[in-house]
C-alpha cells in the first residue's frame, strides 16, 4: 500500500517547513539574550561545541540516510523481516561508528584545546569538562539517527518533526533559562547532551510505536545489509564532505581579491539567499522516502510522475519568490541592512536571488537520484565541479568583485542543475521535459516580474508598494488555481486547507 499519496506528503512538507521556521525564530531571538549573558568568549566556544554535536550525522557514513530509502522499500513489498534487520543493524552500526568516534576525539582532544583552539585561561577548564562531556553525546545522536529513519519512510513526519522541533525548542529555551539564571558554559552544554540523550530513547520509542514487528531478535543477513548500508551511504558521505567546499569557495576568493568590507556586502545577501532553501528542503526531505516506496512498487514511472509534480510545485512556488526578490531588492536591502548595502550588494543579491531559484530546482532530481540508489552519480559530479568552480571564481572574481562571485555561483548553480536534470532523468527513463513545468506558469510569471518591477519602480509610498504587491500576488495564486495546477493537485491542497485525508501510519 502507498503511504506517500499527494494530500500526506504536501502535509509532510509543512511540517517541515513549519519546524524549522519556528526553531529559526526561537534561535533568533535567543541569541541576543545568550550573547549578553553568557559574553563573547562564552558563546563562541558554546557554538563551537554546538557545531561539532551537530557535524556527528555526517560521520554516520549515511547510515540513516540508507535507512530510510530501504526501510520505505522493504515496509511497502511488506518485508518485515527485512526491514526489522535494517533497523537494528543500522542501530548497531550507528553505535559502533559512534563509540569510535567518541574514542577518537577523547584522542584528539589535548590536542584541540592545548594549540588548535585558543581558549582563554579562565575557561580552559569549564571547556575540558564541557568536552569531555560532549563525548558522551556521540553515540546517542547516531543512535537516534538511525531509529528516525522508520517514521520517515511510514511517512509519518509529524512525529518526526515533533521530535525535531522539541529537541530545537528545549536547546534554544533551556540555554535561555539557564543563562538568566546564571548558568555557565558546562551546564548548557550539560542541557545538550540530555537532550541527545532522551531524544535517541524517544526515537527508539517512536520506532517501536510504528513498527510493531520490530523485535529484540538478532536480525538476519547482517553482512550483505551492512554492506548495502555503506555502500549507499558512502556515496552520500563523499558528497556529505566536498559538497560544503565548493560552498564556501566563492567566499574565500571574495575575501582573497577584494577586502573583508566587501565581503560583508556578499555574505550578507548571500546568507539570505540560504534561507530561502528552506521550502525546497522541505520537500526534498519528504520526497526521498516517497519516491523510494514507489519506485520499489510500480518503478521508475511511479517516481517519475511523483517527481514532475513536484517539479510543478517548486516551480510555482519559488519562481514568483525569486521575482519578488529580483524586484524589491532595493527596499529589501534598505529596510534589513540600510547604510551602503542597497548600493553595494543590490547586483550581487539579485544574481544569488536567481540562483536561489535554480538551486532549488536542483534538489528534485538530486533526490531522485538518491531515492532510485544513485547516490554514486551525485558524488561523482561534486568530484568533477570543484576544479570547474575554482576556475571559474579565478576568472569572474579578480574582474568584478564581488558581483563576479555572484555570477560564478549561480553559473555553478545552472550547471549543476541541467547535470542533475538530465541524468535523473535518464535514470528514470524518460525524455528530460522540466521545461513542460516552466510552460504551465511562464505567462504567468512574466505578468508577475513585469507588474512588481513597475510596482518597485514607479510606486512611491511603501505601504502602497505592499499592498499592490499583495493583491498581484494574491492575482497570481489564483491564476496558478485556475490555469496551472490539474483536478489531482487541486484536490491536494483543498484536502489540505481543510486538514483532511490525514493516515495514521503503521507497519502492519
Amino acid at each position: 500500500m502507498l503511504r506517500s499519496n499527494g494530500a500526506v506528503l504536501a502535509r509532510n512538507t509543512i511540517y517541515n517547513f513549519l519546524t524549522q521556521i519556528v526553531v529559526s525564530v526561537l534561535a533568533f531571538l535567543s541569541i541576543p539574550v545568550i550573547v549578553r549573558g553568557m559574553g563573547e568568549e562564552v558563546f563562541a566556544l558554546l557554538t563551537l561545541i554546538w557545531m561539532v554535536v551537530g557535524y556527528f550525522s555526517i560521520l554516520d557514513l549515511g547510515v540513516g540516510q540508507a535507512s530510510v530509502k530501504f526501510l520505505a522499500e522493504e515496509i511497502a513489498r511488506g518485508e518485515v523481516d527485512r526491514a526489522n534487520s535494517t533497523v537494528w543493524v543500522s542501530v548497531a552500526v550507528s553505535a559502533g561508528l559512534g563509540v569510535i568516534t567518541s574514542g577518537i576525539m577523547l584522542a584528539v582532544m589535548p590536542l584541540l584545546l592545548g594549540g588548535v583552539i585558543a581558549v582563554p585561561a579562565h575557561l580552559q577548564a569549564d571547556m575540558h569538562r564541557s568536552f569531555l562531556l560532549v563525548t558522551v553525546a556521540v553515540p546517542f545522536v547516531m543512535i537516534q539517527g538511525a531509529f528516525r529513519a522508520v517514521p520517515m519512510a511510514v511517512q509519518r513526519f509529524d512525529l518526526f518533526n515533533l521530535l525535531q522541533g522539541l529537541s530545537g525548542l528545549l536547546q534554544w529555551g533551556g540555554s535561555l533559562v539557564l543563562v538568566i539564571s546564571g548558568s555557565g558554559l558546562f551546564a548548557i552544554v550539560a542541557l545538550t547532551v540530555a537532550i541527545r540523550v532522551v531524544g535517541a530513547a524517544a526515537a527508539c520509542a517512536i520506532a517501536v510505536k510504528l513498527f510493531p514487528g520490530l523485535s529484540f531478535a538478532a536480525p538476519k543477513d547482517v553482512g550483505p545489509t551492512v554492506r548495502k548500508l555503506l555502500t549507499f551511504g558512502g556515496w552520500l558521505t563523499v558528497s556529505q564532505a566536498v559538497s560544503p567546499v565548493a560552498r564556501y569557495l566563492d567566499r574565500v576568493f571574495v575575501v582573497s581579491y577584494t577586502s573583508l568590507k566587501m565581503f560583508t556586502y556578499y555574505a550578507a545577501p548571500f546568507e539570505a539567499m540560504s534561507r530561502v532553501q528552506v521550502i525546497p528542503l522541505s520537500l526534498s526531505t519528504t520526497l526521498f522516502p516517497a519516491m523510494s516506496e514507489r519506485e520499489s512498487i510500480h518503478g521508475p514511472a511511479e517516481s517519475f510522475s511523483l517527481y514532475m509534480r513536484a517539479m510543478n510545485f517548486t516551480i510555482l512556488v519559488m519562481l514568483p519568490i525569486a521575482i519578488g526578490l529580483v524586484a524589491f531588492s532595493q527596499p529589501i536591502l534598505h529596510l534589513w541592512l540600510g547604510g551602503s548595502f542597497p548600493e553595494l550588494s543590490d547586483g550581487v543579491f539579485k544574481i544569488l536571488a536567481a540562483a536561489a531559484f535554480v538551486q532549488a530546482i536542483c534538489y528534485l532530481p538530486l533526490t531522485s537520484l538518491q531515492a532510485l540508489g544513485r547516490p554514486d552519480l551525485a558524488a561523482k559530479y561534486y568530484l568533477f565541479e570543484i576544479p570547474l568552480y575554482v576556475g571559474l571564481c579565478f576568472l569572474l572574481v579578480p574582474l568584478f568583485g564581488i558581483v563576479g562571485a555572484a555570477w560564478a555561483y549561480c553559473i555553478r548553480m545552472i550547471l549543476s542543475t541541467a547535470w542533475f536534470v538530465w541524468i535523473a532523468h535518464r535514470t528514470l527513463g524518460s525524455p528530460p521535459v522540466v521545461f513542460a513545468s516552466f510552460r504551465r506558469s511562464l505567462g504567468l510569471n512574466a505578468i508577475l516580474l513585469v507588474c512588481l518591477m513597475l510596482v518597485a519602480h514607479v510606486v512611491t509610498p511603501v505601504v502602497l508598494q505592499l499592498a499592490i504587491a499583495c493583491a498581484t500576488l494574491a492575482a497570481y495564486a489564483a491564476g496558478v488555481w485556475l490555469f496551472c495546477l490539474d483536478r489531482t493537485e487541486q484536490q491536494v491542497i483543498h484536502g489540505l486547507i481543510l486538514f483532511r485525508s490525514r493516515e495514521v501510519t503503521r507497519v502492519s
